[in-house]
């Protein structure tokens, strides 16, 4: 299988450059890391981009009444 990634690693920077071969390289690492993971980087990196970053795993109570507007709402207006 290691054997596999690395053809397919030099293919990449034969055909396209290492430009592509480093964005290939990138989207591949990043599969290989659980979901868990992605999710807490996402947030340090939102906490450093952002000043008050939303938490996606966070469960918020709304209130039924206090709901203005639905993406169904919306469509029918445009649609």
């Amino acid at each position: 299988m290691a054997t596999y990634y690395a053809k397919r690693a030099l293919e990449i920077f034969r055909e396209d450059g290492p430009v592509e071969l480093a964005k290939s390289a990138k989207y591949f690492a990043r599969k290989q890391v659980p979901l868990r993971y992605e999710i807490r980087y996402r947030n340090v990196i939102n906490g450093i981009k952002y000043e008050a970053p939303a938490e996606p795993l966070k469960i918020y109570y709304v209130s039924p009444k206090r709901i203005q507007y639905s993406v169904d709402s919306l469509t029918a207006k445009v649609g």
